[in-house]
């Protein structure tokens, strides 16, 4: 077995074996279950003239209440894996094994992805009652659960590198949430604070109206790393095309001949931007493995 598969093993089994993690498998499918309950009595009609787009608004309502679920459980689970080694005192026993840092921190990562991708999976069933309601196909499902992959990746990355940063479990979750929130809700915020100042025209997201205030231009580049924008531009709208329309196409895409969705170019800049991050938290990882502990006397080595 590979250096990091036998580290991802082991923390991935400590994490199954606990009764946190199956409150937290239990907690994340009951919220999916409300939600779609919820929207099932409200909107459910026997009508067919009435149930047509029902199936699409479905599939709206379950991948928005994902998105955010992500976002507050990869931060949750990833956050302390380095700071609550040091927390614990085992550390530096882990880096003085033959185990080399960079493949620790890949364990780790891998873990904590496979244990997100596990509740992303248990979402499945939930977006499967989509089907029975028409007007949307398993080829118009797979962008978001793409964005939704990257996402927990990226999410993954950063509260890794926040968890290399800290030696305290407290502050790693408060951390890595702070920066997961920014990454998605402050993007967003910015990205219509940028946007409201040139539409002169309404901008809707399917029935609902997203800007008022020119011609709709293409949106500032930083809605590229915004997941919420990324969901949106994949997400099918029950008049045709996606939730932000013409919005979600990038012309030119990286100074090249191409034209890319938002999701598309948000999946590949993610990937890249979670590839740099992990780098990082190895060297950062490695260097404080040789600070030395506080209280150490000054002749001690």
């Amino acid at each position: 077995m590979s250096l990091p598969a036998a580290v991802m093993e082991k923390d991935l089994t400590l994490r199954l074996r606990g009764w946190r993690w199956a409150g937290v498998t239990t907690l994340y499918a009951a919220i999916l279950a409300v939600i779609a309950l919820a929207f099932l009595l409200h909107q459910y009609s026997l009508v067919a003239s009435q149930s047509s787009p029902t199936g699409v608004h479905f599939f709206q309502a379950l991948a928005l209440t994902e998105l955010f679920l992500i976002v507050f459980v990869t931060p949750a689970t990833v956050s302390g894996a380095i700071s609550g080694e040091r927390q614990h005192g085992t550390w530096d026993l882990l880096v003085a094994s033959p185990t080399s840092v960079g493949s620790i921190v890949w364990g780790k990562l891998l873990a904590g992805i496979a244990f997100n991708l596990i509740l992303l999976a248990a979402s499945l069933p939930f977006f499967a009652l989509v089907l029975l309601f028409g007007r949307m196909t398993l080829v118009e499902m797979a962008p978001p659960f793409l964005v939704f992959a990257v996402t927990i990746l990226l999410l993954a990355s950063t509260s890794l590198l926040v968890s290399a940063l800290t030696t305290r479990l407290t502050v790693s979750y408060m951390a890595g949430m702070l920066v997961a929130l920014l990454l998605v809700v402050g993007l967003s915020i910015l990205t219509v604070y940028l946007e409201a100042t040139n539409q002169l025209a309404p901008i809707s997201l399917g029935s609902l109206p997203f800007l008022s205030g020119g011609a709709q231009g293409p949106l500032t580049p930083l809605a590229q790393i915004d997941p919420l924008i990324a969901v949106l531009s994949a997400v099918p709208s029950d008049s045709g095309g996606t939730l932000l329309g013409g919005l979600g196409k990038i012309h030119h895409a990286f100074g090249l001949p191409w034209t890319l969705r938002l999701w598309q170019a948000y999946s590949l800049i993610g990937v890249i931007i979670s590839a740099v991050l992990v780098l990082a938290t190895t060297r950062l990882a490695g260097a404080r493995f040789y600070v030395r502990p506080p209280g150490r006397a000054g002749g001690d080595i």
